[in-house]
């Protein structure tokens, strides 16, 4: 065993630093670990509605929010959650997940991004297939809600659920008809 043998000098030394070094990666290890720990946690406390509700309750946060609760610089932040991912009651997530954009409602509360598109997918669920609604009567119906969406707004979240403008869905429509 290296502990019961006799090393001198340039040994000694080696093993020495071998040791701190050992000391150092372990030390860096625990310190990430409780890094992500802490962050998962503040997400996990700061959007209880998602756990409840799904998707369209997450309340608008930031990188940001999390660096400042922390006391942690917000590119920490963004390192703790790049391909990290949660066990939840919703299924597996990436942790980014939780983090979504604001749009304004009316009231000047804050709606997460998240929340907007899952509405606008919801919309467009229920809409008549012959009859498609535009991004324009998208938007309108939204700040019928309360949510201030412009007409772009609602088409780059709607292009980002993966549905196609209102001249493809009907188009869609009338090839299934056939």
């Amino acid at each position: 065993m290296l502990t019961a043998a006799k090393l001198e000098g340039k040994d000694k030394t080696a093993w020495r630093d071998r040791a701190h070094e050992a000391r150092a990666f372990i030390h860096a290890v625990e310190e990430r670990t409780s890094t992500i720990v802490s962050v998962a946690q503040c997400i996990v406390d700061r959007q209880p509605g998602f756990f409840e509700a799904g998707k369209a309750a997450l309340k608008p946060m930031v990188l940001r929010d999390v660096a400042e609760h922390l006391g942690i610089a917000e590119s920490t932040v963004s390192r703790a959650v790049s391909g990290k991912y949660l066990l939840t009651p919703r299924g597996t997530l990436e942790l980014k997940a939780f983090f979504t954009s604001a749009v304004t409602g009316e009231s000047g509360e804050s709606v997460s991004s998240a929340r907007v598109r899952h509405r606008i997918r919801e919309l467009i669920d229920a809409e008549d297939p012959a009859k498609p609604l535009s991004d324009d009567t998208l938007s309108q119906l939204l700040a019928h809600e309360g949510i201030v969406a412009a007409r772009r707004t609602v088409a780059k979240y709607r292009e980002a659920e993966g549905i196609g403008a209102k001249s493809v869905r009907r188009r869609m429509k009338a090839l299934a008809g056939q």
